[in-house]
């Protein structure tokens, strides 16, 4: 069956993989969240590492699907 016709009956074809991130992307994608989490904060010290942990959780769950 076509990708036409599986959207005509509401089916969704399968997606085609896409690249990862390449370490380099990976760790500046963390560092941006990072960076808003602390932004948003009004940079609040002592939440450094919580910011790193949830930035690179949220990365990776993106990046994973």
């Amino acid at each position: 069956m076509n990708d036409t016709k599986k959207k005509a009956r509401g089916i969704s074809a399968p997606k085609r993989p896409v690249n990862p991130p390449t370490p380099q992307d990976r760790l500046a994608m963390i560092a941006e969240a990072a960076y808003f989490a602390a932004q948003n904060r009004g940079f609040e010290p002592g939440h450094e590492l919580e910011d790193w942990s949830a930035a690179e959780r949220t990365v990776d769950q993106r990046v994973s699907g």
